[in-house]
């Protein structure tokens, strides 16, 4: 077959419904999801720790010191003033505080902490956003005092991990954008404010100067490369700062503080990339994320499609081209080198759609596997069909009934039923051919075709012996029953007018019949030599007739039987 076409059109397709359908319905996001963690952790164990770590302290609240402090969660609020003070004692730098102080507890309490804040000077406090967008913020008071006042939120995805971090969020309520705590921090440490461009956020110093640049989504969100997790961070746990009189020396000082519940007893560990994760962790990485410009780099959409087009292609001609084998391993080859190409991108901070090669070249390669072997089936088919079909009148040809009569003769003596076989052709055919020619000759063989299968029943087999002798097995039919057949056919035969294109012919059959039953040893040849001998025995008696195979009419034919063999011979597969 000729695929020079499909080979082109295969590949479209498979584009088509990848881009028209899957990728706006977001149906294959799961799997392009997971990828990308798999990437991610794979970069996490070959790559050093980020050097930026040296400056991070982690202050986590763990279910250690869930215990050791002897109160149940939310603690008194003299607690955390306690812990600012004695972090801003150790000298720290900046003191990100991952709590909200929502509401009034008591005065004491409350007044302990704006007096720790304003003494500390440094500290960022958390405020977030809810389900319904509220903003949720802390006391006025405390959030007076304290240096800047951040969002935590951070965005679930479709499997419920922590992926992106909500960098900007419009709050009009709070004169205009609120910036996520790690963008407070991330503007400390680089000397600088933070600005959302139409390009993302940017930091600028005094002057305007530009310091930094981070592309966000439109969302205000950004990807979260998650390089560390807690056992990669120096850790003072809170409980050591409150019941120790001594602070760790070198742990804090000109060191990010980050402060937050860590312990599986306040249901803060969330699924990310990496594993569980608390949210303090995510707000490193976050933190970590922006420092170091690794939110990524989308690969620009038209040389991804581009890349799809090509590798379509290639499978494309491959699958049609060559073996199958062959067209395996050149999938094998395009999906190795895909995965080797994305692995160097998310290494060098490069993020592109990986599931769209994955879906074309397995696509393509399925597809065409599936239309090759259809292709080839069909044609298989075609050919069974010609190899036992008769080309001018579509009936079987006899190659096609002697293996049915081999089948028949067979199922007759196990079911012991009785089976009939008309031989027969048409009276002065050869005179109607030269006279008018082969054409009108053919128009008379296909127009008898036609009217004997509205006679006969769909059990029945019609088949083209030769020439114009046809042949007609009838199943479960016992000789008196075939005479009448035979005899039906042949006064149909004799009323009707066949047109042609040379004009209207009227003709007569001869007809003969032989029978068996259940008790015959019969073979095909010996069951088509009797039906033979009737008809020629029809043709001696004036022809028009029917008649019933006899024992005698072999010797009368005999002469036949050399006819017989030689008229099977070259005829065979007519």
């Amino acid at each position: 077959m000729r695929h020079r076409h499909v080979i082109l059109i295969v590949p479209l397709i498979i584009f088509a419904l990848y881009v028209g359908v899957c990728s706006p319905s977001r149906v294959l996001d799961g799997f392009s999801l997971r990828i990308e963690d798999q990437l991610n952790w794979s970069r996490y164990q070959a790559e050093p720790r980020p050097e930026e770590l040296s400056r991070i302290t982690l202050v986590p609240i763990t279910d250690t010191s869930y215990a050791a402090v002897g109160q149940r969660w939310p603690w008194d609020r003299k607690f955390p003033a306690e812990t600012v003070r004695r972090l801003h004692a150790a000298g720290a730098r900046l003191i990100c505080l991952d709590l909200v102080f929502g509401g009034v507890t008591n005065e004491e309490s409350d007044q302990a902490v704006v007096d720790a804040l304003r003494e500390a000077g440094n500290v960022l406090i958390a405020g977030y956003f809810d389900a319904g967008e509220q903003y949720v913020a802390p006391l006025p008071a405390i959030a007076d005092a304290a240096r800047n006042v951040g969002t935590i939120n951070r965005l679930r995805g479709a499997d419920f991990k922590m992926r992106r971090a909500q960098l900007v969020h419009a709050n009009p309520g709070h004169q205009g954008q609120t910036f996520a705590m790690e963008v407070l921090a991330a503007a400390e440490l680089l000397g600088g404010r933070p600005q959302v461009t139409e390009d993302g956020l940017q930091f600028v110093d005094g002057e305007g100067r530009v310091l930094h640049r981070i592309p966000l989504r439109p969302d205000g969100s950004m990807r979260i490369r998650y390089m560390a997790r807690e056992p990669d961070l120096t850790q003072v746990p809170v409980h050591h700062l409150l019941l120790s009189d001594e602070v760790p020396a070198g742990r804090l000082e000109g060191r990010v503080a980050f402060v937050g519940t860590s312990g599986y007893v306040f249901h803060d560990q969330h699924p990310t990339p990496v594993g569980n994760e608390p949210g303090v962790m995510m707000m490193v990485n976050s933190l970590l994320t922006m420092l170091r410009n690794e939110a990524g780099t989308t690969v620009p959409l038209l040389w991804q499609w581009a890349l799809l087009i090509v590798l379509g292609l290639m499978v494309s001609w491959a699958t049609y081209r060559l073996a199958p084998g062959w067209a395996i391993a050149v999938c094998a080859l395009c999906l190795g080198g895909f995965a080797a190409a994305s692995r160097w991108l998310y290494f060098h901070d490069y993020l592109w759609d990986y599931v769209g090669v994955p879906f074309m070249v397995l696509g393509v390669l399925s597809t065409g596997m599936i239309h090759r072997s259809a292709s080839l089936a069909v044609e298989s088919a075609r050919l069974r069909m010609q190899a036992t079909t008769d080309g001018l009148t579509g009936i079987a040809n006899l190659r096609y009934l002697q293996v049915r009569l081999e089948h028949e003769l067979a199922r007759i003596r196990r079911y012991d039923v009785p089976m009939a076989l008309l031989m027969f052709d048409m009276d002065g055919f050869k005179g109607i051919n030269d006279k008018h020619g082969h054409g009108a000759g053919n128009d008379m063989l296909t127009g008898l075709v036609d009217l004997m299968k509205r006679r006969l029943r769909k059990a029945d087999m019609m088949a083209r012996f030769g020439g114009d002798e046809f042949c007609i097995i009838l199943f479960h039919t016992k000789p008196e029953n075939a005479m009448v057949v035979g005899e039906e056919v042949r006064k149909l035969v004799e009323e009707h007018p066949f047109q042609t294109r040379a004009g209207a012919f009227r003709v007569t059959l001869s007809i003969g019949v032989a029978a068996v039953d259940g008790t015959s040893e019969l073979t095909w040849e010996q069951l088509v030599e009797q039906a033979d001998a009737a008809l020629y025995h029809s043709k001696r008696q004036g022809k028009n007739r029917v008649a019933m195979f006899h024992p005698d009419m072999l010797r009368d034919a005999a002469f036949q039987l050399t006819r017989v063999a030689a008229k099977r011979k070259g005829t065979d597969g007519a």
